[in-house]
């Protein structure tokens, strides 16, 4: 605390003013005393000159009447007169008396105060003036003639007697004055000064609360109160200087160690802060090599523009979400940037802290799983179709193997080439050539729905299946074709044979997208391929990413009863042995006979070892199909073994042909999910996106100039009472149904996510209003049409309540147009659900 200068303090002051009105008070009873002093010194003198007066006129009046007899005493009268110092001369004059004149005559003839007095009473003036000399004129009658008697009147002479014992007096008033301000002083000093400057010193020296708690207990009244409140006061100060040190360290710890990167920028962009996290982020060792670095200098020069924008609107916003490109060396790094305003105490913008989030592999994941999700889709819907794809111009976009074979032409020819019906199906040998063509043409013409047409060929019958192909804006790109080859009665039952192995195929896939977790598909997987081959096991082993850890594996031997141990010995032997032997030349192996004396690897006792378990164990023969990932590494395998001598058929080898490509597929999707659910970012119930991955999106189509954009919000009708009946799993499984329901049925370009509860948000990009509505009435009808199928023999049925909100409405801010579409869902619900509300129509004309 800075020192207090000596007239800055408040004793000092309080002594001054008391020494200052003390001398402000002597002044004034000194002037008031000398005023009142001046007068009454005035006024006796008056009196006594009007008692000379009155004295000499009665004897010069008995001198006039007898004058023998007053002679000589007028003569004493007159000298006693003059012994006055106050009289300086007398002098007398009538009819009845010659001019008799007493001491200095000179004196009447100057310029004094005059003073008349009458007979009885002051006819002129009242008083002597004590500043100069006073000439007093009283007038009288003898034998009723007036006379005069006139005197000259030493006023400075009395005020110059007077004055001493004046000053006397004042200064003795002075002196009492003096003495009482000084036990004044002394009584403030001990009962005020005091206490007042000691509760100064502990202030001064920042003393603890206790030591003005030891003061407060020698003094009473408010000094004891007030050394008590500083007291308490210095102790909340204490503690709240405690907890805000706490705090701040807590925030400094939670600001360095967040999970996220923050970056905090001055208003010229250089570095003023960072965690370790964003350190990582730029692929630096220390945060401290961040600060007073350009912040911009890390922005990809494309997007500096948009994050000096965001900054520039927290000037009047309280935060902002962005979507920018990091420059990283080499590469770019994608991030969802939160800008959050820190404002100084008159509420101006002084610095800027931003939250990085790292999205480029959530952005992978996600293309990734699109692109695994259609490939597999198309492995099993059309596994064993021709597939040709025509753009809407005519020319040949793509073609699989069998459709190549169909044609006896090469992919490469087939490509790019202008598709004309007249010829490109010559290589078929369809016999009814103009009735092949017509109704070619009819399928071509109809751009709306698919349609197929049965023709017969040479040899063979086919089965053409046209399908529009629509981009995810509804518009019209083309048309895919698919050929089924219908065989002869002569190959029939081969050919059952083959469409039951594909049918198997199929219903194992389908099974296996139901799996969520890595877990329950491996569970699947083997449960699925004991059924389908109805063999006496089916192990698969996934080897797990760090290295030093064990793989997972799930081995599935049917119903019989097996040993603990003797699955704990597979386990250990297809770890160390069988799995690093066939991942170091990942194809499939087939061992029809285990049987270590008939002579196999006799000098690799490795090979030897997990064989020699697997004959053990009562197999007999093995087939192993290797896992690979997306790249061609080996990630796991997938076992069947047989026992009592049985073996495996050729079609049991060309089915794990088959299905290994699925299994891989799937797990891919799966670790995928379970990538997505770990960054956030998926929502575990229903794999759908979270609603943040909708707000983001929304907002990068929201800073458009006129955005057009469609928001629908729907729920499930009766939820609740759908949980107490079907209980929780049930009733997630529910919600998982609705949900690929309802993204098979809106466009591609739309995304879905669910937001809580029973509720999910579509979000439409360049939708208008009415095609909005379109959309939700057909999600209605769709979804009310046919029960939800929950498995084993189990159906639920489902209606929609949808709310409608479109950017035409001009909303400001795509929070508000979600809000919209919130309270329109709400409003269908009130007219009695089932049914969609948009925000331009009333709930009755919306009704679905």
């Amino acid at each position: 605390m800075d020192s207090i200068k000596p007239w800055q303090s408040v004793v000092t002051r309080l002594v001054l003013c008391l020494l200052l009105g003390g001398l402000l008070i002597s002044a004034c009873v000194g002037l008031l005393e000398w005023q009142r002093s001046r007068r009454e010194i005035s006024l006796q003198v008056s009196k006594q000159t009007v008692l000379v007066v009155r004295d000499l006129q009665s004897s010069i009046a008995a001198f006039v009447v007898d004058p023998k007899s007053t002679e000589g005493h007028i003569e004493r009268q007159f000298q006693h007169a003059l012994t006055n110092p106050l009289i300086l001369s007398f002098r007398v004059q009538g009819p009845e008396l010659q001019v008799i004149t007493k001491g200095d005559d000179s004196l009447f003839q100057n310029e004094n105060h005059a003073w008349q007095l009458g007979q009885y009473i002051n006819l002129k003036g009242n008083e002597i003036d004590l500043s100069k000399l006073t000439h007093v004129s009283a007038p009288f009658l003898i034998n009723g003639k007036r006379h005069v008697l006139e005197a000259i009147i030493d006023g400075p002479g009395a005020w110059g007697w007077h004055a001493t014992s004046l000053w006397y007096r004042i200064t003795t008033s002075w002196l009492l004055l003096g003495v009482i301000i000084l036990l004044g002083l002394l009584l403030l000093k001990r009962w005020f000064v005091g206490p007042l400057l000691e509760i100064n010193r502990l202030v001064h020296e920042n003393a603890p609360p206790r030591a003005f708690n030891r003061h407060a207990e020698h003094y009473n009244g408010e000094f004891q109160m007030l050394a008590m409140s500083i007291g308490n006061m210095m102790s909340d100060v204490e503690d709240a200087t405690q907890k805000l040190e706490r705090n701040e360290h807590s925030v400094r710890q939670l600001y360095l160690q967040a999970p996220t990167a923050l970056i905090s920028l001055d208003l010229n962009g250089y570095i003023e802060r960072a965690n370790e996290r964003a350190a990582k982020l730029f692929g630096l060792t220390r945060s401290e090599d961040l600060v007073g670095k350009y912040g911009y200098d890390f922005v990809h020069e494309a997007d500096r523009a948009l994050l000096k924008e965001s900054i520039a609107r927290l000037a009047w916003e309280s935060s902002r979400r962005s979507e920018l490109r990091l420059q990283h060396k080499s590469r770019a790094i994608e991030v969802n940037v939160d800008a959050v305003g820190v404002r100084d105490e008159l509420g101006a913008l002084c610095a800027v802290r931003l939250a990085l989030i790292d999205v480029s592999q959530s952005k992978h994941a996600f293309r990734q799983l699109e692109d695994s999700s259609r490939l597999l889709n198309l492995v099993i819907d059309h596994m064993s179709d021709a597939i040709l794809l025509v753009d809407k111009k005519g020319k040949v976009v793509t073609v699989n193997q069998r459709m190549c074979n169909l044609l006896h032409r090469p992919a490469e020819m087939l490509r790019g080439t202008s598709y004309k019906a007249e010829y490109f199906w010559d290589q078929l040998g369809i016999l009814d050539q103009e009735a092949f063509f017509r109704q070619i043409k009819q399928i071509e013409i109809d751009s709306d729905r698919s349609a197929q047409e049965r023709f017969e060929a040479a040899g063979s019958t086919y089965l053409f299946k046209g399908t529009p192909v629509r981009d995810g804006l509804g518009n019209y790109q083309g048309r895919m074709w698919t050929i089924s080859e219908v065989v002869d009665s002569d190959n029939n039952r081969l050919a059952n044979e083959h469409n039951h192995r594909l049918l198997a195929v199929k219903q194992v896939g389908y099974a296996l997208a139901k799996a969520r977790t890595v877990d329950e598909l491996l569970d699947v997987t083997v449960k699925e391929l004991c059924e389908l081959f109805n063999v006496e096991a089916v192990g698969v082993a996934i080897r797990h990413g760090e290295v030093g850890q064990r793989s997972k594996q799930v081995i599935y031997r049917g119903r019989s009863s097996n040993s603990l141990q003797s699955n704990r010995k597979l386990i250990d032997v297809i770890e160390t042995g069988l799995m690093p032997e066939i991942l170091a030349n990942p194809e499939f192996a087939y061992w029809p006979d285990l049987d270590l004396s008939k002579g196999f690897w006799p000098n690799d006792h490795k090979r030897a070892g997990w064989r020699c378990t697997f004959s053990n164990a009562g197999f007999t023969s093995l087939t192993v199909g290797p896992l690979l990932d997306n790249i061609g590494a080996g990630q796991g395998l997938v076992w069947i073994a047989q026992r009592a001598g049985e073996h495996f058929e050729r079609h049991h080898l060309l089915l794990i042909e088959m299905i290994t490509p699925i299994i891989e597929a799937r797990l891919e999707m799966v670790q995928l999910k379970e990538s997505l659910v770990q960054l956030d970012l998926t929502d575990a119930a229903t794999d759908l996106p979270k609603m943040d991955q909708i707000t983001r999106a929304a907002n990068q189509w929201w800073q458009q100039s006129e955005p057009q954009l469609a928001v629908l919000s729907i729920e499930i009708d009766h939820y609740d009472h759908a949980l107490e009946v079907l209980g929780q799993s049930t009733a997630d499984a529910l919600l998982r149904e609705v949900g690929v329901n309802l993204q098979n049925t809106i466009r591609r370009s739309c995304l879905l996510a669910r937001n809580v509860g029973a509720t999910f948000v579509v979000l439409a990009p360049e939708m208008n209003s009415t095609v909005a509505m379109q959309t939700a009435e057909r999600l209605c009808q769709h979804m009310g049409a046919k029960p939800i199928d929950l498995g084993e023999g189990r159906e639920y049925p489902v209606t929609l309540s949808v709310g409608v909100a479109s950017s035409e409405q001009h909303y400001s801010s795509f929070d508000h147009l979600l809000d919209a579409a919130h309270i329109c869902r709400e409003k269908a619900q009130r007219h009695g659900r089932n049914c969609v509300v948009s925000d331009i129509a009333t709930p009755d004309a919306a009704a679905g």
